[in-house]
């Protein structure tokens, strides 16, 4: 069932949905391209749990701030703010099972078709926004602040 998208230069492959799981997760692969960061926002329907397959990646929370390398895993959830951004050199691939389903909606919603290519598709920034925040506002998340932003 796999289908590919990129999304604000990451890119993410659909492994689980709600029509596989019937609605209790969703199974996500996922790679960011390094300098880049998740806006800081909150799941107010769904946790994730990322388990780490490849590279670096350092997950921010008000809490603590952590990097996880091939093989840890980090839960985050309900209502916690959070920002993931790629830490290291060379690249970056992890998993993240949402539960219950909502993740795969949005990627769907708001990501670029993945061509084939292994090339980042060209978005429109603005228009990727707006579906962004249509999506966000539609499955319960909720963006606290740009990426950077720390509570």
């Amino acid at each position: 069932m796999k289908k590919n998208y990129w999304l604000f230069g990451g890119h993410l492959s659909i492994h689980a949905d709600e029509q596989k799981t019937g609605g209790t997760y969703d199974m996500i692969e996922g790679t960011m391209q390094k300098g880049m960061e998740t806006p800081l926002h909150l799941h107010t329907k769904y946790s994730e749990h990322v388990y780490m397959l490849e590279g670096e990646i350092e997950i921010y929370t008000p809490d603590e701030t952590v990097v996880l390398k091939p093989g840890d895993d980090y839960f985050i959830p309900v209502n916690t703010p959070h920002s993931i951004s790629p830490t290291g050199n060379g690249n970056n691939r992890s998993l993240v099972v949402a539960y219950p389903s909502g993740f795969a909606e949005l990627i769907r919603h708001v990501g670029t078709a993945d061509d084939g290519t292994g090339v980042p598709v060209t978005e429109d920034p603005d228009a990727t926004m707006q579906r962004f925040m249509t999506a966000t506002a539609k499955i319960g998340d909720e963006i606290l602040g740009p990426p950077g932003t720390r509570l």
